[in-house]
């Protein structure tokens, strides 16, 4: 979440958001959320969307290196067994 927060577009309000819609113990409603970060609803539709692909594109980036070192060690491991 930290990524997204730093995020230079709209980072603060995409975390506050997944924060309050998915991640607090309290849970808001969609109109408590809406007042909070004083949107319009399809604002906080489109909002919401956008903060989910950041949130699963800086997943992914954390993801990407594991994978690769993964992916390479089952490669020497065949080439070793040849």
């Amino acid at each position: 979440m930290y990524k997204v927060y730093l995020y230079y577009d709209n980072g603060e309000i995409y975390h506050q958001l997944l924060t309050m819609k998915y991640l607090s113990s309290y849970k808001y409603t969609e109109n408590k959320i809406l007042d909070i970060l004083h949107m319009e609803r399809s604002t906080y539709y489109r909002k919401k969307k956008e903060a989910i692909m950041l949130l699963g594109i800086s997943l992914l980036g954390y993801s990407i290196p594991e994978m690769k070192k993964s992916l390479n060690n089952v490669a020497n491991l065949k080439i070793n067994c040849n």
